[in-house]
């Protein structure tokens, strides 16, 4: 099943989703490297920074336009796309100061609040249903 179907069928059965695109940190080192950057070069490490946020803020910029424009195509509402990595989420999970987080704390913070809420919503119909 494609992910414009399942998207399409979590609409309909009224199921929250969530856009999102893992192993940020992967696709933005390939950039690195598409833009010249070699590891066993000794650039300065003001070069690699610059090399990075370059490639970070593209990889960013692509990913987003690219879902958009996919779920344009298919009549779809646009919905944001949470860009995350492995070792920065497990770090906002354990509480710690992750570096090079991208959407990790937002994520995280909308599955939370998205189940309170449903969470919410589910205790108090069990309870109008108790008192009828």
């Amino acid at each position: 099943m494609t992910d414009i179907a399942i998207l399409t069928n979590c609409k309909r059965f009224k199921i929250p989703t969530y856009i999102v695109r893992s192993k940020a940190d992967q696709h933005i080192r390939n950039i690195m490297k598409d833009m010249g950057y070699d590891s066993d070069d000794d650039e300065s490490e003001d070069q690699k920074k610059k090399l990075y946020q370059d490639a970070r803020q593209q990889f960013i910029r692509q990913t987003r336009q690219s879902v958009k424009d996919n779920l344009e195509n298919a009549n779809m509402p646009d919905q944001r796309v949470y860009i995350v990595s492995n070792e920065p989420m497990l770090g906002v999970v354990k509480e710690k100061r992750p570096k090079k987080i991208i959407d990790e704390i937002e994520l995280l913070n909308d599955l939370v609040g998205e189940a309170q809420i449903r969470r919410a919503r589910r205790d108090a119909q069990t309870g109008a249903k108790k008192e009828k």
